[in-house]
């Protein structure tokens, strides 16, 4: 894993942690994912349309792709909102970043026949390891509850998601522009989700949350685009099963963040079990 592709994926780490902690404090959470997948297509359109002849010119098996990575990010964004909803975000967004990587590594391995040595699998075991034990009811928790257990669930799913449209993106972007790609995957993705919009909340609910925070949606659109934006082109020369594991970085950024600025507390034990996420991502990076 060269430095560049190191630095576009720690970066997007941090943009990721950043409109994700907008969209806990969104009064509607799915509606509010909803808004920031469109602006974030939106933002992306004018790149998009210079890259028309590249997209008459694709394969037709990377439109198939485009297609399942779509499916599968109307999923994640469903069930990301979904798990915001429910619980706090220094438990969800630990175990969707756990869940992830063990998918990506397996998904890579078996279906896309990437190496990945010894120290590899130590570093995306631990990552893995630390974001459960963050999720983990301690002694002063209230320990497993119907809303507990529904968050992991949603946590559980928005992961899969996560691993599944990874894998199904990589072998996308070695073969064309992300420029290209992505918005098109935007796209299919917002034809997904806005039917289950208009049935289930409607449009005055979209409306009322575009007025509370206008900015907010916006930023979140961009972070969450521009970021995996990066992640593409990473991708485009690193592997998948080492990408999304050091991209896992941002769940001592997001513990961290529902911590300290919306009061989810437990600091001292959440920080310690962020240091094994810092050190599966040293392993990472010195196996690469």
């Amino acid at each position: 894993m060269s430095q560049l592709a190191l630095l576009l994926v720690l970066i997007s780490a941090v943009t990721h942690s950043v409109w994700n902690l907008q969209v806990k404090r969104a009064g509607d959470k799915f509606v509010f994912v909803w808004l920031l997948v469109v602006v974030g297509w939106a933002l992306a359109f004018p790149v998009w349309v210079t890259k028309w002849p590249e997209l008459q010119a694709m394969p037709r098996g990377v439109w198939l792709l485009a297609l399942a990575s779509g499916a599968c990010y109307a999923g994640y964004f469903t069930l990301l909102g979904r798990s915001y909803q429910s619980g706090a975000v220094s438990v969800a967004y630990p175990i969707t970043r756990g869940v992830g990587p063990l998918g990506v590594m397996l998904l890579a391995v078996l279906l896309l026949g990437e190496p990945v040595s010894v120290a590899g699998i130590a570093g995306g075991l631990l990552i893995v390891l630390s974001a459960v034990a963050l999720a983990w009811p301690d002694r002063e928790g209230e320990g497993p509850s119907r809303v507990s257990a529904l968050t992991a669930l949603y946590a559980v799913g928005t992961g899969i998601c996560s691993a599944l449209y990874s894998v199904i993106d990589k072998q996308a972007v070695v073969q064309v522009d992300p420029a290209a790609y992505l918005p098109l995957t935007y796209g299919i993705g917002i034809c997904f989700l806005t039917p289950v919009i208009w049935r289930v909340v409607g449009w005055r609910a979209v409306a009322a949350e575009w007025r509370r925070a206008p900015r907010s949606v916006v930023g979140s659109g961009a972070l969450s685009i521009g970021g995996y934006f990066l992640v593409l082109y990473a991708l485009q020369t690193a592997p998948v099963a080492y990408v999304v594991p050091v991209r896992s970085v941002s769940v001592m950024i997001t513990v961290l963040m529902g911590s300290v600025l919306l009061g989810e507390g437990r600091l001292a034990r959440r920080l310690a079990f962020s240091a094994g996420v810092m050190g599966g991502l040293a392993l990472l990076v010195q196996a690469g």
